[in-house]
Order: structure tokens, then C-alpha cells, then sequence
């Protein structure tokens, strides 16, 4: 939990965290960005096009209980 906070930026390649904003020629992703909006916003996107299949995956991978309510 600590890395999603603050200066701290995720390698996909390497699956390893840094405080650099780039490695290697790499422009890196905040882990915030990455691990918190970017599941958000593919969610929300999903919905408004009407991705049925795509979003009712992210439901159960988020494990996001959904009621009559």
C-alpha cells in the first residue's frame, strides 16, 4: 500500500518500483496511476460503451459485489 502514494512510479518490464520517473529512456507509470485510476477509468469506460463481457470481467477480477440495490 505504501508504494501507490506519493513519488513512486511502477516498471511493467521489470515488475519493480522506483522513485524515478524514468529508467532507461522509460517514461514509468505513478503507482497511483497505474494500480488505483487505471482499473477506474477502464471500468467506467467499459460501462458507458456498453462492454457487457469486458466490464462484468472487471466486476469479478475487482471483486466488486453488486446487489438489487
Amino acid at each position: 500500500m505504501g508504494k501507490i502514494w506519493g513519488d513512486n512510479f511502477y516498471d511493467e518490464e521489470t515488475k519493480k518500483w522506483y522513485k524515478e520517473e524514468e529508467i532507461e529512456g522509460r517514461q514509468l507509470n505513478r503507482g497511483f496511476a497505474k494500480f488505483v485510476m487505471e482499473p477506474i477509468c477502464k471500468l467506467s469506460r467499459s460501462i458507458a460503451m456498453g462492454e457487457k463481457k469486458e466490464y462484468e470481467e472487471l466486476i469479478e477480477k475487482l471483486k466488486i459485489n453488486l446487489n438489487q440495490e
